[in-house]
C-alpha cells in the first residue's frame, strides 16, 4: 500500500506544477539519473543500470524492460 507524499492525493500535491502524476499507486519506486561525460562512462552507467534493475525485475509493475 502506498504511503507518504507520493500517496497522497489532496489540494497540496495535485495542484499545478506538480508535473504528469500527483501520486504514484506503488509501495515504492526507483529512479536513477546519469550523466555521461565520455562513451566510456555511458557504458557503465547502462551496467549498473542493470545490476540494479535485475533484483527488482520481479516486483516491475509496468513489464517494460
Amino acid at each position: 500500500m502506498p504511503k507518504g507524499e507520493l500517496a497522497r492525493a489532496d489540494a497540496h500535491n495535485e495542484s499545478e506544477g506538480h508535473g504528469a502524476l500527483a501520486t504514484i499507486e506503488a509501495g515504492f519506486a526507483v529512479f536513477a539519473v546519469g550523466i555521461s561525460m565520455t562513451s566510456e562512462m555511458g557504458a557503465a552507467m547502462k551496467a549498473h543500470v542493470e545490476v540494479v534493475q535485475a533484483p527488482l525485475a520481479a516486483w516491475d509493475a509496468t513489464g517494460a524492460r
